[in-house]
C-alpha cells in the first residue's frame, strides 16, 4: 500500500485526516528536529493501520512536508 501524506509539524495534537484512501493529512505535535517528527509520523500510521512500525517506510520526501509512505505486506 502507498499513501501520499501532507504533514503539519508542531501542532497542538496528533491527528490523522484521511481525505481519500491514499491521501492523508497528518498533524504531529513533535517538531521537525533530528527526525523526531518522522518517527512520530511512522508511529501514528502504524497504530492507525494496526501494523508494526518497521512495516511503515517513508519512501519519498523524508525532509519535506509532502511524503510518500509505503506499508509493507
Amino acid at each position: 500500500m502507498v499513501i501520499n501524506i501532507r504533514v503539519r509539524t508542531g501542532s497542538q495534537r496528533n491527528e490523522i485526516i484521511k481525505d481519500t484512501e491514499n491521501n492523508w493529512r497528518i498533524s504531529v505535535s513533535t517538531p521537525p528536529v533530528d527526525g523526531k517528527a518522522n518517527s512520530k509520523l511512522i508511529e501514528l500510521i502504524a497504530k492507525d493501520l494496526g501494523v508494526a512500525k518497521n512495516r511503515v517506510l517513508i519512501d519519498h520526501g523524508e525532509k519535506s512536508k509532502q511524503k510518500t509512505v509505503k506499508i509493507l505486506d
